[in-house]
């Protein structure tokens, strides 16, 4: 079956626990939309973020599939409201640097998540390429 979203490159997807949904990302576009596998290829919902980088910006669900969290090539980490089909927007922002927040992870048991920000650049340019970790 065919899913339909964008003309962008994927570059990341997830699948919910069950497996009745997945979740996509894109190169230089800023959806995250999640299909539902058991039917049409048409998304069930859309989350926005900031990416316009041809860079891989991941995202991450909690075990229990309440949070979605994404990076952004802004230096920010939006989260996102599941059981609400994120139709409500942005649960919260959270700055982590100046740089593209490229990597997240949420800790399957623990109310802990990893960032990683950083990117290419030239010798003179100033770099964040960090590792941080929040509880929530």
């Amino acid at each position: 079956m065919p899913f339909y979203g964008v003309e962008s490159g994927v570059t990341h997807l997830i699948f919910s626990s069950d497996g009745n949904r997945l979740y996509a990302g894109y190169r230089t576009h800023p959806a995250i939309h999640c299909f539902d596998t058991r039917s049409t290829g048409t998304p069930l919902y859309t989350a926005t973020r900031h990416v316009t980088t041809p860079q891989r910006i991941y995202f991450d669900i909690t075990r229990d599939e309440e949070l979605l969290v994404s990076g952004n090539d802004n230096g920010m980490i939006t989260l996102y409201d599941i059981p609400n089909g994120m139709k409500n927007g942005q649960e919260g922002v959270v700055g982590h640097s100046g740089d593209v927040v490229n990597g997240v992870a949420f800790h399957p048991y623990w109310r802990i998540l990893a960032s990683t920000s950083g990117s290419r650049k030239l010798a003179h340019e100033t770099q964040d390429n960090s590792l941080k970790i929040w509880q929530f």
